[in-house]
């Protein structure tokens, strides 16, 4: 795609013409770099098809970096001349010249001095109406105050020369208002801190082969890493040092590196070599568990970040994450959210390893031949389910029963219409009235009617092996 055509609005003609209006009415109080680039850019709209027609032409013609171009046709478009249509990749469209229609002296009135000023911070170019207009327009929408602003354009001007666009300009004071610094303290603490660490980012834009003064947009990066994500020098150094990108990208790439390592709480270099000399193991232990859980993942990346590292840290070994993704699967859980909450309850219950979950699913073994063992004395027959769990756990969690206290009940209940059921009243009654032992039970005798509904319908399982046994973790809240 070409980088510069005309608009549809012009005829493609043979020869440069500039047009009478531009040289009169924009021309004088434009920078020097937009009127070369607005020129440059009219040659290559009568040569649209030229393979030089791009940015880096633009760049290397006229001796500007890639964002001083595309900062001059964002001027060059705030005057009406250009439309630019895209960004990344660039593409602009030359409009028909047509006289200006701002004509308000914005150097007279209440900002008069501020005018003056900034043409003092910028005496290489005359600055014209409409990038004044821009100034204020900024002053009036976003309340920042005047010299704040002139503070803003200084340290522009300092870093990036005297012939600093006003794009560029207005692009630092919008970022540092929507960070609340409006008022000309705000504004020199926020530049003295981005100057504090010049020298450690000096040498960290050398490592990507940067060997010119950091821009705004580094520095922004650099404060991200420094400041919000807290890491200490010798980190970010190693880090850098270790990524395969340079040059700008490279600056960007790091900050995403870090990011990363931050939201896994990855704080130090060891942490961080530990994480990249296991990220072959964990990523072997990605591909089995969602092997386990019957689930695809074509880039395990996200899996190792958001699952696998966090399980890892929270004590679990590879073997028994494992074991508990082959025992999801077979409770009918396939996803790693699922899996995610099921772990969150073992390790509530203190469960790390497998001698520890072995260990529980025996306990679970024994509550269910004990419920078993009371269904045959109540003359039932049919399997352990979730209902006989929750009323087990009560009677012998809360209330507390004895063995002989449960015998005596269930012979009460023997012989009724839904006995489990029947039994559960009896133990309820015995603990309202803090019945503890048989002979106090003798004393009571309390009947109750016997259920009359329809007997409830209550899922069985095919087999009593793991996955019944394994379900019952979920009574536990996190």
């Amino acid at each position: 795609m070409s980088f510069c055509k005309y608009s549809s609005e012009k005829t493609i003609i043979d020869s440069v013409k500039v047009s009478n209006l531009f040289i009169t009415e924009y021309m004088p109080n434009a920078p020097e770099s937009s009127v070369k680039t607005y020129l440059l850019g009219l040659y290559f709209c009568n040569n649209s098809n030229h393979p030089n027609n791009t940015l880096d032409t633009f760049a290397t013609t006229l001796g500007l970096s890639k964002e001083d171009v595309i900062a001059n046709f964002m001027y060059l478009q705030d005057l009406g001349l250009v439309k630019v249509l895209n960004i990344e990749p660039i593409e602009i469209r030359y409009l028909p010249v047509k006289k200006p229609t701002q004509n308000k002296d914005v150097t007279k009135g209440k900002y008069s001095e501020f005018c003056y000023c900034v043409q003092e911070l910028i005496p290489n170019r005359m600055i014209s109406t409409n990038e004044f207009y821009e100034y204020i327009s900024f002053l009036d929408s976003m309340h920042m105050q005047p010299d704040a602003l002139l503070q803003v354009i200084k340290f522009c001007v300092g870093l990036k020369g005297p012939d600093v666009g006003y794009a560029y300009i207005l692009t630092v004071a919008k970022a540092w208002a929507y960070k609340g610094l409006l008022t000309l303290d705000a504004v020199e603490n926020e530049i003295q801190n981005n100057m504090a660490d010049d020298e450690n980012l000096k040498e960290l834009l050398k490592i990507f082969g940067i060997r010119r003064s950091a821009g705004f947009e580094e520095r922004e990066i650099w404060n991200n890493i420094k400041n919000e994500l807290n890491f200490d020098l010798n980190v970010i150094f190693y880090v850098a040092k270790n990524l395969k990108s340079k040059n700008k990208v490279g600056l960007t790439n790091l900050q995403t590196k870090l990011q990363k390592y931050y939201s896994m709480q990855l704080n130090s270099i060891e942490d961080i070599e530990t994480y990249e000399n296991q990220k072959s193991e964990y990523y072997n232990l990605a591909k089995s568990i969602t092997s386990k859980l019957g689930i695809y993942y074509e880039n395990l990346e996200p899996v190792i970040e958001n699952y696998i590292n966090k399980w890892i840290n929270l004590g679990y070994s590879s073997d028994i994450l494992i074991e508990i993704a082959n025992f999801c699967f077979k409770s009918s859980i396939r996803t790693l959210e699922g899996m995610d909450n099921k772990l969150a309850k073992f390790y509530k219950l203190g469960i790390l390893t497998s001698d520890a979950l072995k260990e529980y699913l025996n306990d679970l073994v024994d509550v269910d031949n004990n419920i078993k063992e009371i269904l045959e004395k109540l003359g039932t027959s049919r399997n352990v389910n979730s209902f006989d769990r929750e009323m087990y756990k009560v009677w012998t969690d809360r209330f507390n029963v004895s063995k002989e206290l449960m015998d005596y009940a269930i012979t009460k209940s023997i012989g009724k219409v839904q006995p489990m059921q029947y039994l559960n009243k009896v133990l309820c009654h015995y603990n309202d009235l803090n019945i503890k032992n048989v002979e106090e039970a003798k004393k009571d005798n309390q009947e109750f009617e016997a259920p009359t509904k329809n007997k409830i319908t209550t899922h069985t399982y095919t087999a009593q092996d793991i996955n019944s046994l394994f379900k019952n973790i979920d009574e536990i809240g996190v």
